[in-house]
């Protein structure tokens, strides 16, 4: 009896033992330069951010930016040929690195970065050329009370090549007071894969229904807007990594607000690092103030 009672009392002091609060050893991963870069003609910017927002390995929250101002050198080359260095830039709002040469659409371009505490990255990115917009049909009509112009918005997209477009509407106040910023404007054309949301509203979509063929897009404009402010009419046509990476980042906008949902891989084409290095050339058509006429 009394040994089934120690029997008894060894395994209560076992379990105890066992109630300690297990220790995890979660690996912290490795510092990794974050790269935000977008290409055009007329542009070459490099944002580079550090990994303290990496939620785990190649899983990051795009929302966080901490800079890092300490690369030592950042080059560009040309179809493999060394093109430029990039210098680093500063104003009162960021800093970042950049180069005034002009760059040349239907060349590929490639990025190499170094930073102290960092191990080097690298990216490659085609950019691509200009789709130009061929005309802005207008017409007005009322909803709920409210006047709107239903925009056709008229390109013709290249035979033969996959095409992947940025669609945006940018407004100011008219008169070349202040600058253009992206606005709200409404579209359920079917063409649409993707509408990504910063403050407003940007449409993006590929050609793999209209590969060759000329189309309109549709999108309604507050009349509003029209009457009281300097509109630009943008069609981006951009890079494959520039739609891929904003083709996830909506589905991780989409997922961070249900906390159910698995963690979504931010697309990167950033080698050794996060982020995106892509390209885009703008096709842009104008309309100041209330000069159009959409009767």
């Amino acid at each position: 009896m009394m040994s089934r009672f120690f029997c008894f009392i060894l395994c209560i002091a076992w379990c105890c033992a066992c109630t300690e609060e297990p220790v995890l050893n979660v690996p912290v991963p490795s510092p990794k330069i974050c790269v935000s870069s977008f290409i055009s003609p007329d542009t070459c910017v490099v944002f580079l951010y550090k990994n303290e927002y990496i939620l785990a390995e190649n899983i990051y929250d795009p929302d966080v930016k901490i800079s890092i101002d300490n690369a030592s050198k950042i080059k560009l080359y040309e179809n493999g040929v060394y093109f430029t260095d990039l210098f680093p830039c500063n104003n009162e709002y960021y800093s970042y690195y950049a180069t005034n040469k002009k760059l040349i659409p239907q060349n590929t371009y490639q990025i190499e970065i170094a930073a102290d505490g960092y191990p080097d990255v690298s990216a490659s990115t085609f950019l691509p050329e200009e789709v130009p917009i061929l005309s802005v049909d207008t017409v007005s009509y009322l909803l709920d009370g409210f006047q709107y112009i239903l925009c056709t918005v008229n390109f013709h997209d290249p035979l033969d090549e996959e095409n992947y477009y940025f669609f945006e509407v940018q407004a100011k106040s008219p008169g070349g007071r202040g600058t253009f910023a992206a606005c709200t404007f409404y579209s359920d054309d079917p063409v649409v894969e993707e509408k990504v949301e910063f403050g407003s509203n940007q449409l993006l979509f590929s050609d793999k229904s209209i590969n060759g063929k000329g189309y309109g897009l549709k999108v309604s404009v507050s009349a509003n807007k029209f009457h009281w402010s300097d509109l630009n009419f943008v069609l981006h046509s951009v890079s494959k990594d520039f739609y891929l990476h904003f083709k996830s980042y909506v589905h991780y906008d989409k997922a961070k607000e249900d906390e159910f949902s698995e963690p979504v891989l931010i697309y990167s084409n950033i080698n050794r690092g996060l982020g995106i290095f892509a390209g885009y050339s703008n096709s842009v058509i104008s309309f100041y103030g209330d000069s159009i006429s959409y009767d």
